[in-house]
């Protein structure tokens, strides 16, 4: 048996130190979002998630603490339009536990729609606390947009009308950024990226005004070039989403970003990882 030894009146310096892991090695002070479907301390339940269902935020209580709120309010939920007929698009989970959705590159629009909404509390704190935040998405390419430089909007952690945006989350070719460039190509994908701020001239004024979207697949308005058919969304495997308070946690991006990259290698390119190998429907059964 393992046994844990408590120096009362003693703080940890040393941010990169070992610790004890309650959630994920990821974990911080500043942790807020993780969701992660196949995740062995909470993944989803068997099944695609329907639309409102409550999506499972593994680090609610962290996030409440730093918020001040409570864990319910840190909870989001799924939302799903009703364009995944089979038609227009079709989602599943993988043979690893993933989210896939297929996109048509024929019939969809703009109600092939699914994503995370975050929960209020978490709205709230990125919109006022002036923080600097980490974000990060793992995710596989399963078939490629027709659009030039997309966007890959998972890593929208809210997008606002009026080119609104935390600034540099919202990652592609185009943009100037901070992070790892966003990748509309084939493959296994991790992207992730810092903000210090948001940018634009309409802040959302509250958390009404403020969508706060993640793990968006299929039709999100013009935002990921679906807008009137002009170019297709491309189709994608969600593995995890994940959010830290930088200023809370006093980590650094690189900090994060060399967790992320050893957990993403670990698990998702590595023969024993949780989404090694993954199987699914290949995207050309849907025309």
């Amino acid at each position: 048996m393992g046994r844990k030894l408590v120096l009362v009146g003693s703080k940890l310096t040393d941010l990169n130190a070992p610790k004890l892991v309650k959630v994920d090695a990821i974990e911080s002070a500043g942790s807020l979002l993780l969701l992660d479907p196949a995740h062995p301390t909470g993944g989803w339940a068997a099944g695609v998630p329907a639309n409102g269902d409550v999506s499972r935020n593994l680090f609610a209580s962290t996030a409440a603490t730093v918020t001040g709120g409570t864990p319910s309010a840190m909870q989001g939920k799924f939302v799903r339009g009703a364009g995944w007929d089979g038609t227009k698009g079709f989602l599943e989970r993988t043979g690893k536990g993933g989210l896939h959705g297929v996109v048509s590159t024929t019939a969809a629009d703009l109600t092939t729609v699914f994503y995370n909404q975050l929960g209020d509390g978490l709205k709230a704190h990125l919109l006022s606390s002036g923080h600097a935040f980490f974000f990060s998405i793992w995710s596989r390419v399963t078939r490629e947009s027709t659009g030039n430089g997309v966007a890959l909007l998972a890593l929208n952690a809210g997008q606002p009308a009026s080119g609104n945006y935390l600034a540099n989350y919202r990652l592609d070719e185009n943009l100037p950024n901070n992070g790892r460039i966003a990748d509309h190509l084939m493959g296994n994908k991790l992207v992730n990226g810092y903000s210090t701020g948001w940018t634009g001239t309409q802040k959302p004024s509250n958390v009404g005004g403020f969508n706060g979207l993640a793990m968006v697949l299929g039709g999100d308005g013009t935002y990921n070039y679906m807008d009137s058919m002009a170019k297709i969304s491309g189709s994608r495997i969600y593995y995890r989403y994940y959010i830290e308070d930088l200023t809370v946690s006093g980590r650094s991006y690189s900090d994060v970003d060399s967790i992320d990259s050893a957990l993403y290698t670990k698990e998702v390119l590595t023969a024993g990882g949780r989404y090694y190998n993954d199987s699914f429907s290949y995207p050309s059964a849907l025309a």
